[in-house]
């Protein structure tokens, strides 16, 4: 633990603290023996600033964090070297706090939760980058995969061999259904082993089953379906292997949380924060082994509730039964419940680098948010996808918030209770706002809306074009349309409802050119 000044840490039984220090008190503070105040604050980074790109569906840019620390008797350069305490410092997860005295991490907020992404050394410093969760948005999912038909096949045949593709194709599971198009006909299938297809459903997506030669090319093909929302969790959260992100948390208590309290299929861990710092929510999954009783060994069990208790959290689950049991040597692991997706498909975050309350949050204000069914015709980059294929068309954008990846809509302010007044109190310089209103930025006058994308060829099937008369008769100009092309929208009435709905809150918030501060 880095500081620019001494970290502390709570007093407490146990600890290796000479008696009879002045000013020492059980549940003050000590100096945290990992701590080390070694941060230069010349060369870290103490503002961090962000370009909302709102009428293109997220964030500018990704941000990034930058620390200084002083490579004193070269420490730092022995903890960062490979393969001595951790195999790499590039990639790990780096936290930032600001703490004004107290005890970390107890009295410290964290302002930046992202990942190690450069390293510098030099003389007698070190300077690390860290970059903003998003980061790990840029990577490819769904390769697209050519091969060659290994033998002809009928129109009938249900399944089929290619070319040297073991291991290469994503196999269909949750959300995501797996085809081939050979020429064009696009067919599902529901199997692999090895090089072989099975359990092909010919004509699929309205194209006709047909014969096809040896060596006639294929190429691969998904979709992926769901509520956006969900979608997009999914796609940030999913591994390779559906695995857990956190194993090894001690579990020292069953049901008998203390000797005056039982809370039925309670379990308690020994850490406040525990809830913040995994980003863990209600629904995921948790499994516990190395219990002495066997009935508290369980697997994906569901968090039904969290509750705080001054020695810990008390996770209680649903679905197994647990009994009583005291100075347990178990350890659980945890899994979130929208790591749901095959190999290939996510993006391998962590719940504490996803902002998934606020992803709820925005599930609750919009209940009716249609289905997508979107085509994956090529490989896709994970940041844009989500962007402009997940967030955008549905009326949302993506945004850094609490050091995490997020999600932020522009709804009325009397939906919420949050509504900020800009004073002397939260701005600097107040005197020098402005309200700026351009026809260069932030002003539509019609909204363009193409969606249906046709499953062979690439282009929409249909479309919805609304214009604001009121908007042309106040502000005399020319045509200025926000077109939102979505892959995901099937052409429906439940979505031509939503595009109705979502078209006038575009309008309404850039008919008249939006004010920006």
């Amino acid at each position: 633990v880095y500081g620019a000044v001494t970290v502390s840490k709570l007093a407490l039984y146990g600890d290796d603290i000479v008696y009879g220090q002045a000013g020492l008190v059980y549940g003050g503070t000590v100096p945290d023996p990992d701590g080390r105040a070694y941060i230069s604050l010349e060369g870290t980074t103490r503002q961090i600033t962000q370009q909302l790109e709102i009428d293109k569906g997220g964030v500018g840019s990704i941000q990034k964090f930058n620390v200084t620390l002083v490579d004193k008797n070269q420490e730092v350069t022995r903890a960062f070297q490979p393969g001595v305490n951790v195999s790499d410092i590039l990639s790990r997860e780096a936290n930032i706090y600001v703490s004004f005295g107290g005890s970390h991490p107890e009295d410290s907020v964290r302002i930046f939760n992202g990942i190690v992404t450069s390293q510098e050394a030099r003389p007698g410093s070190w300077r690390v980058g860290i970059d903003h969760p998003e980061y790990l948005k840029r990577q490819d999912l769904f390769v697209q995969v050519q091969a060659e038909l290994d033998g002809a096949i009928s129109a009938g045949a249900t399944s089929l061999s290619l070319r040297n593709v073991a291991g290469t194709l994503i196999e269909p599971a949750d959300a995501v259904r797996s085809y081939i198009r050979i020429n064009d006909e696009i067919m599902e299938y529901t199997g692999i082993t090895g090089d072989t297809l099975t359990g092909l459903s010919r004509g699929s997506l309205d194209t006709i089953a047909a014969a096809h030669g040896d060596g006639d090319d294929c190429v691969s093909f998904y979709t992926l379906s769901g509520d956006p929302i969900v979608l997009a969790l999914k796609l940030m959260l999913s591994d390779a292997g559906n695995n857990p992100f956190k194993t090894g948390v001690e579990a020292p208590r069953f049901v008998q949380i203390s000797a005056s309290e039982q809370i039925e299929n309670g379990i308690l861990i020994e850490d406040t924060r525990i809830r913040d710092d995994l980003g863990l929510e209600l629904g995921d999954l948790v499994s516990v082994s190395g219990a002495t009783n066997p009935s508290n060994n369980f697997t994906n069990g569901v968090i039904a509730a969290f509750l705080d208790r001054p020695s810990g959290t008390v996770i209680v689950v649903s679905g197994p039964t647990l009994t009583v049991e005291t100075g347990s040597s178990a350890v659980m692991s945890f899994k979130s419940q929208y790591n749901t997706l095959p190999t290939g498909a996510g993006c391998a975050m962590k719940p504490s680098q996803v902002d998934v309350a606020q992803h709820i949050r925005m599930q609750t204000l919009f209940p009716s948010l249609p289905s997508y069914e979107l085509y994956i015709k090529d490989t896709v980059n994970a940041k844009e996808f989500i962007t402009n294929e997940v967030y955008f068309p549905a009326g949302f954008y993506q945004v850094p918030r609490k050091g995490r990846s997020s999600v932020n809509t522009t709804i009325p302010p009397l939906v919420l209770d949050e509504l900020v007044e800009l004073n002397d109190s939260n701005t600097q310089k107040a005197a020098t706002n402005k309200l700026m209103r351009s026809l260069n930025k932030n002003f539509f006058n019609s909204v363009v809306y193409k969606f249906a994308l046709d499953s062979l060829e690439d282009r929409f099937l249909a479309g919805e074009i609304t214009v604001s008369q009121r908007s042309k008769n106040r502000i005399n100009t020319g045509n200025r349309s926000l077109t939102i092309e979505s892959n995901g929208f099937r052409d429906n009435q439940a979505t031509r409802t939503y595009i109705k709905a979502q078209t006038r809150r575009f309008s309404d918030r850039w008919q008249f050119g939006a004010e920006s501060i």
